[in-house]
């Protein structure tokens, strides 16, 4: 069984924070972490807590960042008139 590690002591607003791979930094972005074997993740930190990738991947909710719309070539948008 492999498994996301999340930094349990500092979370972004309401995302996890998970170590990315090799340990290289930290990610709130699910396709950027890494997996770890249930033996790494017991070297690390006590704060950095193992969690079942088919545990994580039942429980995704997609969403679009706002900030990411807005920085992008804007296609024609349409609002409403109320």
């Amino acid at each position: 069984m492999k498994y996301y590690v999340e930094d349990s002591r500092r979370p972004v607003g309401n995302c996890m924070l998970w170590w990315r791979p090799e340990g290289k930094g930290y990610t709130t972005q699910i396709e950027e972490a890494g997996l770890y074997s249930a033996e790494q993740v017991k070297q690390m930190r006590s704060s950095d807590v193992g969690w079942p990738e088919p545990f994580v991947r039942k429980h995704l909710v997609g969403h679009v960042r706002r900030d990411r719309l807005k920085q992008a070539d804007r296609p024609r948008t349409v609002k409403g008139k109320r």
